[in-house]
């Protein structure tokens, strides 16, 4: 696997860490960048779970600032 700047290392089971080039990534693009390695590695399982909860968690920041901003934050609260 050749490196770049979004290459991902895991070393002892820890949680893998990305490199960048020096800006903070939202966790749903690091998930992704994560996700993205995988599938190249032909983990395609991990692949799909990894890219799944990227989508699941950008959903969920969606939902979260359109109830602030429609000011029904009570109905995220609610849940």
């Amino acid at each position: 696997m050749g490196e770049d700047k979004n290459s991902i290392m895991c070393l002892n089971g820890k949680l893998p860490s990305v490199k960048g080039n020096g800006t903070m990534k939202a966790y749903h693009e690091t998930l992704l960048i994560i996700a993205k390695n995988a599938f190249d590695r032909e983990e395609y399982e991990l692949s799909v779970i990894l890219a799944t909860s990227a989508c699941e968690i950008l959903t969920e920041t969606a939902f979260r600032l359109l109830f602030g901003y429609r000011k029904i934050d009570y109905l995220y609260l609610a849940r």
